[in-house]
Order: C-alpha cells, then structure tokens, then sequence
C-alpha cells in the first residue's frame, strides 16, 4: 500500500496524474493532496503535512506534472524498498555532489543516473543512463523532485526541513543529503516515468543554493566511492562555472561567488571558463 503526496496548483495536471496512477500502479493506495492554491505552504510543509496524514508505509512524493509509464509500478516499488539499507528511490539524479551550490545535474554527464521521459511541448527526450546494462538499481546520492519515494519510518527520521526550506527549491538535495548519511539512494530503471515540465533557475533558486551550502558544506563533497580524484575535481570545477553562470545570468555578483572563482582558478587556472567568468567579475 502506498500513500502518494501531492503539492498541487493546477487541477488539470492533477486530473491526469491521479487519473495514469489509478491506470499503472498495481496496488492500494490514497491520494493525498495539498491544495496550494488555498494553502499556501512551501513544499517542504507541504510534503511533511502530507506525511503526517499517511496511512501506508510507503510514501512517494510527486509532482503533479509527471506520467508513470510502468504497469504495476507500486510493486516494484516495495520491492526496492524491502532493502533496509535503501532510504530513497528517485527517477533520475547524481553519483557526486560536489562542495558547490549547484544544481545536480551540474557534474559531468557521465556521473548523471536516469530512467525517465523529459517532455517539452511535443518533444519528448528518453534519458535511461545506468550502471551497467544488466542493473535494475543505479546508486545516487542526489536524487532530482519529481518523484521520491520512501517509507514513513525513514521519513519520520529526516523530515523536510521547512524551516530553511521555505520555499520550492534545493528541498530535494537537501532531503538526499539527510538521507545519504545513512542509507543508500538509489535510481530504479524498472520504472519510467514522464516529466512535463523543465525546471527554472530563478533569484530563489540562488537564494535557497547558499541556504543549502552552508547547511551542508562540510558534508561535501559526496559520491559513490569508485569516482577517482580527477573525476571529484572535474565535477568541482564544472559546477563552480555552472553555479557562477546562473549567478551572472540573473546579474548576482557578490563576494560569495568568489569562494567558487577561486576554486576554478586552483584547478584550471589557464582554462578559457575560469578566464570568462574572472572577466565578467571585474569588468
């Protein structure tokens, strides 16, 4: 049994989401559903109160703008779960999280782990990136929103935290870190899902990334243990130059972004990105 929370604002996206579960998950379950247009509430909150009503063990967190394209998913998700050392399951994520306060898929693609459907409009983009073509599991340690599926327990021990996460961004990673510590996150390619939406790095999405830097930098960074040295200092150096560029992109520059500069300039001091974003700095 599985209770499926929902922050939602548009009822048509709702009616479709709840209308393909019926159709594809394969076992008894509840909706629950926080009506943001009344609630108001940042997603955390709105998670946590969704939880808080739950009556099954199984929890999946879900936007409203995702279509599930596996028949009897809900199995294979007790499935996984029956895994004790497995806390969370996502439809796509990252092996490394580096000490920056960027996006996951920040790190180069190679690190990326996916089993989901990106749709825009009328086109659609198949992303499946695995460990091995044999492995049903990939092992993450950030997993990406749209979907995130646990059991009560394991949320009951790492809440949504909506006191720093007041809003609708960085709630993601910063669950995946609370659960990392402990326990193994993990992308599941015996479920495809759809996304109909592409997320946006807007002024709050700067703000709750320095939020998430100071609550974890000293946790970071993070990663399955067979990513070498070079491969942690690539990842550094090419989320510095992303968090850098969506700063400059919305005109943010701020002595913080110097942290992020330097870290470029010490791991590729002769390289043209850290000669870019040193020029746009001090111009």
């Amino acid at each position: 049994m599985i209770s499926i929370i929902v922050c939602s604002i548009k009822p048509d996206l709702l009616k479709n989401f709840k209308a393909n579960v019926l159709e594809t998950i394969g076992v008894p379950h509840e909706f629950i559903i926080i009506d943001n247009n009344k609630e108001q509430f940042s997603i955390c909150k709105a998670y946590n109160v969704g939880a808080t009503k739950a009556k099954y063990d199984v929890l999946a967190f879900c936007h409203e703008d995702i279509l599930f394209h596996t028949m009897d998913w809900g199995k294979e998700l007790f499935k996984t779960l029956n895994d004790t050392d497995i806390g969370l399951i996502g439809a796509c994520g990252a092996k490394i999280k580096p000490n920056v306060p960027a996006g996951w898929i920040s790190v180069p693609k190679e690190f990326y782990r996916s089993n989901f459907i990106q749709s825009e409009g009328e086109k659609q983009q198949l992303n499946v990136v695995r460990d091995t073509i044999d492995d049903s599991l990939s092992d993450v340690v950030v997993v990406d929103g749209m979907f995130l599926a646990t059991t009560k327990k394991i949320w009951d021990e790492n809440k949504f935290d909506e006191i720093n996460f007041d809003g609708f961004h960085f709630y993601d990673q910063d669950f995946s870190m609370q659960i990392i510590q402990k326990r193994k996150i993990v992308i599941n390619h015996n479920i495809l899902l759809e996304h109909l939406s592409i997320g946006s790095l807007n002024l709050d999405w700067l703000k709750y990334s320095k939020i998430f830097f100071y609550k974890w930098s000293s946790k970071l960074p993070i990663y399955i243990n067979s990513i070498s040295d070079k491969d942690i200092d690539r990842s550094e150096y090419n989320a510095s130059y992303s968090y850098i560029f969506t700063s400059y992109k919305h005109k943010v520059k701020s002595a913080f972004l110097l942290k992020f500069i330097n870290k470029m300039i010490y791991l590729k001091p002769l390289d043209r990105k850290t000669a870019s974003v040193l020029k746009y700095f001090f111009k």
